[in-house]
This record gives C-alpha cells, sequence and structure tokens, in this order.
C-alpha cells in the first residue's frame, strides 16, 4: 500500500526481479493485490504499534495481510471483527502491530474465505516480499547455509516472538522448524501462519540459490491432514514434495543443497547487513510493558544465563528499577522468567518426540530432574504424564 492524498490505496506487490506475482502452473490462481484497498479515510500522525498482545510484529506484515485480504474480497468490517483495531488505527502508519490483533486478523481472513489453500497463497506471496534488513541479510550471504544460520537468531525476533524458528540437522538433511511463540493463538491461525511460513520458506531456499525453475528434493511436512481442495502443489516450487499428518511440522533440505551459493551474496555487504539488522533488533519494541520487554531480556540472553542483573543491563535501567516496576505490575522476574521457561518446556512436550535431557538443556534447566522437579510443583504433575495426556487428544 501507497500514502495517497486520499488515504491508502494498494499497490500491486513485486518479487525482488520486479515482476508481479506470477500465476502458478495449473492457472488457476490469479495474480494478487491489484485492486484499491478499502482504507480511504484521512491520514493520521505516526505512532509506534497498534492492537491488544503480548508480542508486537513489524506492521508491514499486517499491512500485506490485510492487502491480501481486501484482494480476497473480505470487507473491513469483517476483517477487523473483534481485533481491537479501526480503520484510523491503521491509517496511522504504526511501526508495529500487536500479536493477538494481528492473530484476530488473520483468523477472520481465514474464516471469512473458507479457501482450504489460502495459507499456500499467502506463502507464496510473502516469498515475494524483501523483508526488510533481514532480507538483505540473507540475500547477501555468501552460501544458502551462511543464510541459514541467522534464521535462529533473527526469526523470531523479526515476528515479534510470535512465531519460533529452529534448526537441526543430521548426516543427510537440514530441518526448519516453525512454531508459535503465543499459547494464544488460535490453532487455525497457528495452521495459516505455520503453512504460510513453510512455503515462504521452500521459496526463499530457491530464490536464494537461482533454483527457482529447478526440480529439487526438498519437502514441507504437516501435522494437519492435506487441504480438501486440490492446487496446494501449483504454490510450491518444482520438486518439492508435501507430507501430510506428520508428528512435526518443518521444511527439509538435503545437505548438499546447503552448499549452494547464494546469487547475489557479497561478504561485504552482508558484513554490513548483519550489523544493520542487530543493531535494528538490539532494543525492545516500544509498545511492549515491562513485562513484555523483561521476556525480551530474557529471550535475548537466554534462560541459563538470564538473571535480573542482565535484564537490567539490557533495559538501561538499575536492578532496583526493575525490580519496582515490576512490583507495579504485580509480577517478579523469576516469575516471569518461570513462566516463559514452563511456556517453552510445554511446547515442547506437546509439538515434539524430544526427550526430558533435551528439553531441559533448551529451557535452561541443568538436567531432566531439575526440570521434573520444578515442572511438578508448579502443575502438580510431571513433564511425563503431561506429555501422555496429550496423547489421548
Amino acid at each position: 500500500m501507497k500514502l495517497t492524498p486520499n488515504g491508502w490505496a494498494a499497490t500491486p506487490l513485486q518479487s525482488p526481479e520486479n515482476h508481479e506475482i506470477p500465476l502458478p502452473a495449473s492457472g488457476t490462481h490469479r495474480s494478487c493485490l491489484k485492486k484499491p484497498i478499502w482504507l480511504v479515510s484521512r491520514p493520521m500522525a505516526q505512532n509506534t504499534g497498534v492492537g491488544i498482545g503480548d508480542f508486537s510484529l513489524p506492521f508491514e506484515y499486517a499491512e500485506l495481510l490485510i492487502t491480501f485480504a481486501s484482494d480476497q474480497g473480505v470487507p473491513a468490517s469483517t476483517l477487523l471483527s473483534g481485533t481491537g483495531l479501526t480503520i484510523p488505527d491503521l491509517l496511522s502508519q504504526p511501526r508495529y502491530i500487536r500479536s493477538d490483533s494481528y492473530s484476530t486478523l488473520a483468523g477472520n481472513l481465514c474464516a471469512a474465505t473458507g479457501d482450504p489453500l489460502l495459507p499456500w497463497k499467502y506463502g507464496r506471496l510473502l516469498s515475494l516480499q524483501p523483508h526488510g534488513m533481514f532480507g538483505l541479510t540473507l540475500r547477501s550471504a555468501t552460501r544458502l547455509s551462511k543464510a541459514y544460520e541467522y534464521l535462529p537468531e533473527f526469526f523470531s525476533t523479526r515476528s515479534g516472538g510470535s512465531q519460533v524458528l529452529q534448526t537441526r540437522r543430521d548426516t543427510e538433511t537440514f530441518d526448519i522448524l516453525i512454531k508459535s511463540g503465543n499459547r494464544n493463538t488460535p490453532d487455525r491461525v497457528v495452521q495459516f501462519h505455520t503453512i504460510a511460513s513453510l512455503v515462504n520458506m521452500a521459496w526463499i531456499s530457491r530464490t536464494l540459490t537461482g533454483t527457482s525453475k529447478t526440480e529439487l528434493s526438498d519437502t514441507i511436512f504437516l501435522v494437519w491432514p492435506a487441504p480438501s481442495e486440490d492446487g496446494w502443489a501449483a504454490y510450491l516450487p518444482p520438486g518439492t514434495r508435501t507430507v501430510f499428518n506428520h508428528k512435526e511440522s518443518y521444511f527439509s533440505l538435503p545437505l548438499a543443497m546447503m552448499r549452494l551459493r547464494v546469487r547475489s551474496g557479497g561478504k561485504q555487504i552482508n558484513s554490513a547487513a548483519v550489523s544493520k539488522l542487530r543493531q535494528e533488533l538490539s532494543l525492545p519494541p516500544e509498545t511492549m510493558d515491562i513485562v513484555g520487554r523483561v521476556g525480551w531480556a530474557i529471550h535475548k540472553t537466554g534462560f541459563k544465563d538470564s538473571t535480573i542483573e542482565t535484564a537490567s543491563e539490557l533495559l538501561g535501567v538499575s536492578p532496583a528499577t526493575l525490580k519496582r516496576r515490576l512490583g507495579e505490575k504485580g509480577a517478579t522476574f523469576l516469575a516471569v522468567k518461570n513462566a516463559q521457561r514452563f511456556g517453552v518446556v510445554r511446547d515442547l512436550l506437546r509439538s515434539t518426540t524430544l526427550s526430558l535431557d533435551e528439553i531441559a538443556y533448551r529451557a535452561g534447566y541443568e538436567n531432566s530432574s531439575n526440570l521434573s522437579k520444578a515442572f511438578r510443583r508448579n502443575f502438580g504433575i510431571s513433564p511425563g504424564v503431561y506429555r501422555k495426556s496429550l496423547s489421548k487428544y
């Protein structure tokens, strides 16, 4: 969208090569985002963030989602229902949108269209966006393996913590796992964003390496069943397979592909892009309250090394001031840290088959015994019993 004297107007979204979004091979999908969006009221002064929720995302993603919804014929009243947002909010040129409002936008879009292929279409659209300094960091890496070194560090911060990315490798493949970082997100919205993000990753891998038209053997694994409507393959790169009803959702690449050169890579520009991106992400979003900022600081430092002193240093206040400001919200540093830890533990117990030792390590516990004691003290059951209870549903 661009700001005109009469308000917002949609502009055709373009690929890095300045071409409009191509039609898939099947010819079943029309070009997106060409008609004017419904945001036509008077613009307001710039502010920092709008909406509700514990996480803050760059507003450009909400802008893309809103424009996409307009192209799908979803009216403003339907899209904004229950989001806590108004049209003037969106015209105020905010820097961020809060996570619950963004999730409700996505949920309203899914409900209004009833299109089972919607996340696949949106993922393809996401892959054509520049993604700011994060995108430049990926495009300037020398090899795909180098580009993907940055994913865990930058992806969840770029998404405001609303999504968490993990990577793993074995002797044959490199896997990219994307999970919801917000336990309040409805399952339908988690499905929408997870599929869209994995489709986006599949295309980004091809775009970076110049293999968009090459048959390669990469795979998207999904915990959900296949869409009720055929045609999702038209939104995937050539040769990309899809496996449904899997135990985890992730994108898997052959290790040989990770050695491919990035066609626009350059060491000097990559070094500058990484430095600039780290500078951009060195402060928490301005929309976060003090509890959210402490959570951000804990995420930056890691559970094992996070203390009220390290959080104070990152946030530029004294430990005493931080303790007082948390107390004003009825919180303590330890309570915030434990809430985040237990959130990670429960997510891993629910969505992976990782051992308790590995989960304990990721949550910053010395060993699985310490994790089990803390979990039982907080929830009244052991992690193993909790995991077994989930298998019933």
